[in-house]
């Protein structure tokens, strides 16, 4: 029944791909993590390289919760984990504090953020499940997405 569901659904999401709003966020990003060494912390730095410079200066903030009913292996598992992108003109980089209200919010756990961060699962699907929440500026959030799927497959690490 799994399998039917993950098919049906596999269906729907690639029904969007020409969708002007949705179709950036169809295909699964390239892995990421394999790119970040398996990090689930470094991947976010790779997704701030990814990014590059912004057409203007913004702040992305992802929230992480743990995975519903799984006891972490990693104590830093069992609680909300956020982790900032600070976009300007020139460049994109992981900064440590919290500058306030973000331009995008990206909210999911920790299970879920590997399995896109992998390639396995696309955004739109997480999205469409329930399991991604999207605050803020679409238009970054495609920019992000665009820029990741692009040179995420260029980048020969």
């Amino acid at each position: 029944m799994a399998d039917r569901r993950g098919t049906n659904l596999d269906v729907v999401v690639r029904g969007f791909a020409g969708d002007p709003l949705l179709e950036d966020f169809v295909a699964p990003f390239p892995d990421l993590l394999a790119q970040a060494g398996g990090d689930l912390e470094a991947s976010f730095a790779q997704v701030a390289r990814l990014m590059g410079r912004g057409r203007r200066a913004a702040f992305i903030r992802f929230t992480i919760s743990p995975a519903a009913g799984e006891a972490a292996p990693d104590a830093r598992l069992d609680t909300v984990r956020r982790f900032h992108l600070g976009v300007t003109t020139q460049t994109c980089a992981v900064i440590a504090d919290d500058v306030g209200r973000a331009d995008l919010e990206i909210l999911t756990t920790a299970d879920i953020w590997a399995a896109i961060a992998a390639g396995r699962l696309s955004p739109l699907a997480a999205f469409g499940t329930g399991k991604l929440r999207v605050r803020g500026d679409i238009g970054l959030a495609r920019q992000m997405a665009r820029r990741l799927r692009s040179q995420g497959t260029q980048d020969p690490t």
